[in-house]
């Protein structure tokens, strides 16, 4: 069975982790648009994913959260969170992050 993510049920999941985590809604909204970008792709959207998008708009927004809290929250491992931030960092282009 498949369930069909919608951009409502994206943004209900980035605000309870935003929630969870203390984060901005200027975080929030900016990772709901990566997250329907990378969606709209034909990628599928794991918690890893999710945790590695808000992970690098914090850390671009210097809303800093260590690795650990954020692994914490989305109840998955630091490892999952490094390998997914950093998928997404080589795979989509952020602008914020360009020096």
């Amino acid at each position: 069975m498949t369930i069909k993510m919608t951009k409502l049920k994206w943004k209900e999941l980035v605000s309870y982790y935003a929630k969870k985590l203390n984060l901005s809604e200027a975080i929030q909204n900016k990772s709901v648009k990566m997250i329907s970008k990378i969606h709209n792709s034909g990628m599928y959207m794991s918690k890893g994913k999710f945790a590695g998008i808000m992970y690098i708009y914090a850390v671009l927004g210097e809303e800093r959260k260590s690795q650990r809290v954020f692994a914490e929250a989305f109840d998955i491992h630091e490892a999952t969170l490094r390998k997914s931030y950093k998928w997404i960092l080589d795979s989509y282009k952020f602008p914020e992050a360009r020096a």
